[in-house]
């Protein structure tokens, strides 16, 4: 079913961000209008494009206006017609800023003077207030601004972005999820919201390492491919294979699967002994990582051992895998050239509908009767209600993407409850002793001492509520499937066997709470034949094909990113297919399951790519840092250690405006460089002419200059910048909470309350089994001698059972 069937959605953009945001609502049925100036949508001249016959078609247009109508209207002239059909319409997605916006009477106060009832969101790269609100953004920009950029990359190198628009894909699925958010409470009181939601935002606030560089001094950078010999990229025979085996049971299972006696050496029997012998660790498994072909690598992996390899477009589209969970489409342009566009980041059974041509998009502007309108103001006491106020989550997830979609949905509104077992706890919460010298410099913290303040597990765990129980007891089960009944959505992260295993799969659910919404989020969805293997972000970008497409210029080695990017991902695409669900639920009193996968939302945000590829099956050079339009483009070096600036030159406009901002250099007058086409074949004499100046100044000194002229241009910012960064501390994007076993925290606020009057933090991360009377009373109605008895026999528990701490 089409959840969003009978939506009306114009879209006015121009970045990929707000069309990803209607490529979705077109997934989900919506009726989506991309309003197009008459030289066409700025995505439809980005290469790469499709088929040799077929030059004038972008990849990256065919799949990010997947499934959307198009009219050309000039936005200036035709203002009353545009303004008539924003007025008809539901939703309003714009990456215009207020100011562009106002003279066509299309900002927020004017829409909703005239049409209260209409969601709008607008995503723009710094937001509608702060001191970078006039800033000009692109991609690498906001990766820049937003901490994610820093971290990726070889040390010794620049910082590399990695491909395609993912900051923007991530602020476009961040965007989908706040426009169906504000649906849901439009359905509920009759009256619309207006999103303010900027890339940088998003970017920051799906950074990793936030948590330990804000609260411990902790400040992740580039690592290239390699963490440590047990957590890091190896080269195969063929081409690349993640080695996962961070923890002693990962250990033991990787060294059961390479078999090489080497491994039982004393030098390596413990993870310390590991870590200070690593360089000897990594020679030895990169020789048996060489003997091996990614066929015979992939055989282990779908065994559920610990290692991940690099796929690619071509490979994907061949996959059984993505054949049976149906997640490339075949389809034909009006030409007959056959390509594959990717479904969404979920299961949905339909394939996109195919991208309009500029040629033939409609003449004639939607022919929609008005809405019936509610009187502005008449429910403005509703409007603060969060949109899933009154629905309680039972989280039981571990790491960071199951997490992380609890958070969120708790920033929305609801109850999350999170379940972990004394014997069996998020690992999070011990498995990385980031906390090894707070307290006590003398000495590292036991699991038992730091399972409560560990950074990583109290950022995406804040405003939840912890229940204690112990599930491999059947009263433990129970008490599960008692909390169940007296909920709305269970979400769990686990491996596919240990629902099951356990008892607690949907069936089992759905027995309790008929109406349930029970959604599994994996590595690779809960079908065969991958449905076991290894199930992180970092590794799952190698299955992805994301990986084979990042890297330096030219470079054969392909790049991952610097952190675990397919647990934000993954985690926005499930939270999207949960409010979907909400909305089914609300219309048909029905629950469902929901299956999704990581690599699935990872591979969407690089979609382009496996269009280019099922058209040209050509393996595209690595770009680095540089676009397909901008030019130059680049990461430059500037005054300090490992200190740079992110620059682009979108058109010829900006281009002026860099020379004026550099005093008009001579070089800069060159007529050989006057036109893009010129300065892309020229880019690496402007890129060594742009980074003698830059290295004469600071990169924030940079980035004011070129700003003050309109050049898009941001600051390298590491994590703990981030976080004293003016703009997103104008927008209350951080703040202050007291946790009750590390003290004063830092955290990030709710992507979808930030601005003049940011959502504010309620509670802090949940010690282990801190709420374990209150859920037992309150909600499962158990008595006090009942929930006594329980924590007597250890079903309950209100710390972990960490064995010898020693």
């Amino acid at each position: 079913m089409h959840v969003l069937d009978g939506l009306r959605v114009i879209e006015l953009s121009e970045t990929a961000a707000a069309a990803f945001a209607g490529r979705l609502c077109a997934d989900a049925g919506a009726e989506v209008v991309l309003v197009e100036p008459p030289d066409g949508h700025a995505l439809r001249r980005e290469g790469p494009f499709v088929g040799p016959a077929n030059q004038h078609v972008s990849a990256v247009h065919l799949h990010i206006n997947a499934g959307k109508r198009s009219v050309v209207l000039d936005a200036e002239a035709q203002a009353e017609e545009l303004r008539a059909i924003v007025d008809a319409a539901d939703v309003f997605i714009t990456d215009w800023p207020t100011s562009s916006l106002e003279p066509l009477g299309l900002d927020a106060d004017a829409l909703r003077a005239r049409a209260p009832a209409l969601v709008i969101t607008q995503v723009t790269p710094f937001g509608d207030s702060g001191p970078y609100r006039d800033y000009a953004g692109t991609n690498l920009v906001e990766l820049a601004l937003g901490g994610q950029l820093k971290i990726t990359g070889d040390p010794d190198r620049p910082p590399l972005s990695n491909y395609g628009s993912q900051a923007e894909y991530q602020a476009g699925l961040s965007a989908f999820a706040g426009t169906i958010s504000n649906v849901l409470l439009c359905a509920a009181n009759g009256e619309g919201e207006v999103l303010d939601l900027s890339v940088l935002d998003v970017v920051a606030t799906n950074s990793e390492h936030r948590g330990p560089a804000l609260n411990l001094g902790a400040v992740a950078n580039r690592a290239g491919l390699s963490v440590s010999a047990t957590y890091g990229v190896y080269p195969c025979s063929d081409g690349f294979v993640y080695l996962t085996a961070f923890a002693p049971p990962l250990w033991e299972r990787l060294k059961a699967a390479v078999g090489l006696d080497e491994l039982e050496d004393e030098r390596f029997s413990t993870q310390a002994a590991r870590l200070e012998h690593n360089d000897e660790l990594q020679a030895v498994l990169t020789g048996w990582t060489l003997s091996k072909t990614s066929d015979e690598l992939r055989a282990f992996a779908r065994k559920g051992d610990p290692m991940t390899v690099m796929e690619t477009p071509d490979r994907l589209l061949a996959s059984e895998q993505w054949r049976g969970r149906g997640v490339a489409h075949e389809m034909d342009l009006p030409d007959g050239a056959a390509i594959s566009v990717l479904g969404p980041p979920w299961l949905q059974g339909q394939a996109p509908g195919l991208a309009p041509e500029l040629a033939e998009v409609d003449s004639k502007l939607p022919e929609w009767e008005p809405r019936g309108r509610v009187r502005h103001g008449e429910l403005g006491a509703l409007r603060r209600r969060a949109p899933l106020a009154g629905m309680r989550v039972v989280d039981w997830t571990i790491y960071w993407a199951g997490p992380f979609l609890g958070l969120m949905l708790h920033d929305l509104g609801a109850e999350v409850i999170k379940v972990e077992s004394p014997s069996n706890w998020d690992a999070m919460r011990t498995v990385i002793d980031v906390n090894r010298y707070a307290g006590d410099k003398a000495r590292p913290l036991t699991p038992q001492e730091r399972a409560n303040i560990n950074q990583h597990y109290n950022e995406w765990n804040r405003g939840k509520l912890s229940l204690g129980v112990e599930l491999a007891d059947p009263r433990g089960r129970q008490l599960l499937l008692d909390l169940a009944a007296q909920s709305d959505i269970f979400i769990e992260n686990h491996r596919p066997g240990a629902k099951k295993k356990l008892g607690i799969g949907y069936e089992d659910v759905k027995s309790v709470r008929s109406d349930v919404i029970y959604l599994s989020l994996s590595g690779y969805g809960q079908t065969l034949p991958e449905r076991d293997a290894m199930a992180l972000g970092a590794p799952v970008e190698l299955a992805s094909g994301l990986f084979s497409l990042n890297g330096y210029l030219n470079d054969e080695t392909p790049a991952k990113t610097g952190f675990s990017y397919g647990d934000p991902v993954g985690a926005l695409a499930a939270l999207s297919a949960l409010l979907l669900a909400v909305r089914t639920r609300r219309k048909t009193g029905e629950g469902q399951y929901l299956d999704i996968a990581m690599r699935d939302a990872l591979s969407f945000g690089a979609g382009a790519a496996f269009t280019d590829w099922s058209a040209n099956h050509a393996v595209r050079p690595r770009r680095g840092n540089r676009h397909p339009v901008y030019a130059p483009q680049g990461v430059y070096r500037t005054q300090g250690e490992d200190a740079w600036v992110a620059i682009s030159v979108r058109h010829d406009a900006d281009w002026h405006a860099l020379g004026v901002a550099l005093g008009s250099p001579e070089w800069h007058a060159d007529g050989k460089l006057a036109s893009a086409e010129g300065r892309r074949a020229h880019h690496d004499e402007i890129d060594a002419k742009i980074e003698a100046w830059t290295s004469q100044h600071t990169a924030r000194d940079c980035e004011a200059t070129l700003q003050k002229r309109g050049v898009p241009a941001g600051a390298v910012l590491d994590l703990q910048q981030v976080g004293e960064d003016p703009q997103l501390s104008a927008r209350g994007a951080f703040q202050r909470i007291e946790h009750p076993a590390f003290g004063t925290e830092v955290r990030a606020s709710s992507q979808w309350g930030r601005g003049d009057d940011p959502q504010v933090i309620d509670l802090p991360a949940p010690c282990f089994g801190q709420h374990n009377h209150d859920i037992l009373s309150r909600i499962v109605g158990l008595d006090e001698d009942a929930i006594s008895a329980l924590e007597r026999d250890g079903v309950i528990a209100g710390e972990i059972n960490a064995g010898d701490d020693g």
